[in-house]
């Protein structure tokens, strides 16, 4: 395992060409990029940083350097403005620091991300007809404003409840993919409307007749269903790849403070769903008990959308985002630490089960 750290001074560099990048820590950071994708068919990375941390220039840093990449982490939760809330072995960070950990490990050494938003989608999924940054428009050649109006009217029709929360909590879900059955959103809140009809969003990314839109809801009900299919679709495509039987080294939760008990009315309501991953026919890792859990309540949550299992044979790149009232759930496997256990475990068992493939 390696450490890094990206300073404050990321605050300067631009992410858009290579060669604007390559600046101070920048070309340091370069260089250490190229030497670790040479080492590592998959990269990983942990990050953290605080409130005030230039951390979507130091994920769209990674992102450009390592394509294929799996960036979580979050962001601290300091108790007042200018003191420092990271650090990095036995040294203290001062306010505004991005800290980088690289890791690596043995043969098929690999990070499984789960990014559970808590949103659930109403209605069509739109194209931005007209938009740009964080204004949308029109939809679909309507007026964005009518046009979400018109998606709530028939949501509240259908389902009263939705009302109060269209009302506290409208969000919308981004996505630059028009496959309405594979849709990972990135979930982001509305921010406002102009006199026009126009929406104001918590994002400077839309792009015109590029991205596609959904309206969303969230809250304690909404996050369980999507969390509960989301470690379905992940205990699924674990399976698929081959890693159903292999027991996970460790798992990382970085959980919004929002969350936990505030959202779900009960202690330990993720920590316990993450058992669900591992079924009874996954032998190696009956339940998640045995497995090194860490993690903590974070200001802020960085990760891809959806659930992701690298690929060395996928040129696909997530992107990765800072996130709000989500938690993100890293699986870290090691084979080498996985054949070691499951060695331990043979010389359990009776004779007529040893060697047994499980």
């Amino acid at each position: 395992m390696q450490n890094l750290i990206f300073s404050n001074l990321v605050h300067g560099v631009a992410v858009q060409h290579q060669s604007q990048i390559i600046k101070k820590h920048g070309l340091r950071l370069l260089h250490y990029f190229e030497d670790y994708k040479r080492k590592n068919e998959f990269q990983v990375f942990l990050c953290f940083g605080d409130p005030t941390s230039p951390v979507p220039s130091a994920l769209e840093f990674i992102d450009e350097c390592l394509p294929k990449s799996v960036v979580v982490g979050g962001l601290s939760s300091p108790t007042k403005s200018g003191i420092s809330s990271l650090a990095l072995n036995d040294q203290v960070l001062a306010p505004g620091t991005v800290a980088g950990v690289a890791l690596s490990g043995n043969a098929g050494f690999a990070l499984h991300s789960v990014t559970a938003q808590g949103a659930l989608g109403i209605g069509p999924t739109f194209k931005v007809t007209s938009g740009r940054l964080n204004l949308v428009h029109t939809l679909d050649a309507e007026p964005a404003l009518s046009q979400v109006q018109k998606v709530a009217l028939t949501a509240i029709r259908a389902q009263p409840r939705l009302a109060q929360l269209l009302q506290n909590s409208l969000l919308v879900g981004l996505t630059e993919s028009d496959e309405s059955t594979k849709q990972d959103f990135l979930i982001r809140t509305v921010v406002g409307a102009t006199s026009d009809g126009a929406i104001a969003i918590g994002d400077n990314t839309i792009s015109e007749n590029s991205t596609r839109l959904r309206i969303h809801v969230r809250d304690g009900e909404t996050a369980r269903t999507e969390l509960d299919n989301l470690l379905q679709r992940y205990s699924l495509e674990r399976a698929i790849t081959g890693f159903s039987g292999v027991r996970p080294s460790a798992i990382l939760l970085c959980a919004c403070n929002g969350r936990g008990k505030n959202m779900f009315r009960e202690s330990n309501f993720e920590i316990n769903k993450l058992s669900s991953v591992f079924t009874s026919s996954d032998e190696a890792s009956p339940d998640v008990s045995s497995i090194p859990v860490a993690g903590f309540f974070a200001n802020g949550e960085i990760g891809p959308t959806g659930a992701v299992i690298p690929s060395s044979s996928s040129d696909d790149k997530k992107s990765t985002y800072l996130h709000g009232f989500t938690s993100v759930i890293a699986f870290i496997y090691d084979d080498l630490d996985s054949s070691d256990l499951h060695e331990k475990d043979d010389d359990n068992l009776p004779p007529q089960e040893q060697g047994r493939e499980v």
